[in-house]
C-alpha cells in the first residue's frame, strides 16, 4: 500500500509540474512570451502641443500647430515569412524599396489582404 501511494504521490508531482514545464519550453521568442512588453516603451505621459498663440490653443486644433507633423499617407510595407528573414536594416535612406507594396496610413494591413505574421517592417514613403 505504502508503495502505490507514493506512486501516486509522484504522479501528482508530475501532473502540477507538467504547465510549467511546458511554459517555460514555449517562450523562446521575445512575442510568444507575456512577461516581456516593456521593451523600447516610453514612460507613460499626457499628450499635448506646442501653439504660437493663444487663439491656437483655444482652437485645440493640433494640424494648426507649426509642430505638427501628420504621419497619414503611404507608407511601404514588406512581408516576410521568418522573423529571421526581416530586413534589419530599414532604416536606412539608401535601401531598395522598389519591390516592397504601398499601404495607406492609418490603415490595417491584416485587412488589406497582407499575409499575417508576427515579423514586418515599414518605412516611410519619401
Amino acid at each position: 500500500m505504502h508503495i502505490k501511494l507514493t506512486g501516486l504521490k509522484n504522479l501528482c508531482l508530475l501532473l502540477l509540474l507538467l504547465p510549467s514545464l511546458v511554459m517555460a519550453q514555449s517562450a523562446n521568442n521575445d512575442w510568444e512570451n507575456p512577461q516581456f512588453f516593456e521593451l523600447n516603451k516610453e514612460r507613460p505621459h499626457a499628450t499635448f502641443m506646442l501653439f504660437d498663440n493663444k487663439q491656437d490653443v483655444i482652437n485645440d486644433d493640433y494640424s494648426k500647430s507649426s509642430y505638427y507633423q501628420s504621419l497619414n499617407g503611404s507608407w511601404k510595407f514588406v512581408y516576410v515569412d521568418k522573423y529571421a528573414d526581416r530586413q534589419q536594416d530599414f532604416y536606412r535612406t539608401d535601401l531598395d524599396d522598389t519591390k516592397w507594396n504601398n499601404i495607406p496610413v492609418p490603415s490595417n494591413w491584416e485587412l488589406l489582404n497582407k499575409k499575417y505574421t508576427y515579423s514586418y517592417v515599414i518605412k516611410l514613403v519619401d
